[in-house]
């Protein structure tokens, strides 16, 4: 509470106010933006210009002015640089370039044409391994993003390997790289038909629309890589 004459609680309201103002303007980051700012200000001046028009205060036209003039000076938007922040560490991406990332795991299509071992050593090469198919989504994912723009008239004349083969055991198909047993299958036609033919037919080929094939190792194919997804 101000004591003293009437002109002298004008004064003493007036340096209260500046006070107030400037102590906000030093809490720039505490205040926020400007908008908040501008509100601050409106919120001060208008209860100036409630407790003038209720007597309290004997406030005359000129000295609001200058009071809104003060507000105006001290949180004019151009006077304030906006809050220092930090920007975000830039995205790492989950696979290498050409690569596609599905389900925690990133995949390539190579078009070779190797053998099922020389595809195999490929993927090795860059810490990958042939394709292996779990589920059916997956395998639905891999043909429309790695196979769909390679098609043909021949569904055996554009397969690409994948991991899958019976070489150790002839019907018990495994992953290559894992060694697990198939939990999915998608064979085409008849297939497996190894033992149809005098042929060693112990690898398995994805066709471009998703279906399986059994075929002789040695024949040489595009391929399919897999690996898990960069941390």
């Amino acid at each position: 509470m101000f004591f003293g004459t009437r002109n002298q609680e004008r004064q003493n309201l007036l340096i209260y106010l500046i006070i107030f103002i400037v102590a906000s303007n030093m809490l720039t980051p505490v205040v926020g933006t400007t908008n908040n700012r501008i509100l601050l200000s409106s919120v001060v001046v208008g209860a100036t210009l409630a407790a003038s028009l209720s007597g309290r205060f004997d406030l005359s036209a000129n000295d609001l002015a200058v009071l809104t003039t003060v507000m105006l000076v001290l949180n004019f938007p151009g006077q304030h640089a906006p809050a220092a922040t930090t920007p975000p560490p830039p995205t790492k991406p989950l696979c290498d370039t050409d690569w596609k990332a599905y389900n925690g795991h990133c995949y390539i299509r190579n078009a070779g044409p190797l053998s099922f071992a020389d595809a195999s050593a490929n993927c090795q090469h860059v810490g990958a391994y042939l394709v292996e198919i779990d589920t059916a989504d997956e395998n639905n994912w891999i043909t429309q993003n790695l196979l769909k723009d390679f098609s043909c008239a021949d569904p055996y004349q554009c397969g690409s390997w994948t991991g899958g083969n019976d070489i150790d055991k002839e019907n018990t198909f495994v992953w290559k790289s894992s060694n697990k047993p198939f939990t999915f299958t998608n064979w085409y036609g008849s297939n497996p038909d190894d033992d149809q033919t005098a042929e060693n037919l112990d690898c398995v080929e994805i066709f471009y629309l998703g279906s399986w094939n059994d075929r002789p190792c040695v024949d040489k194919r595009a391929f399919l890589c897999e690996t898990n997804q960069k941390n």
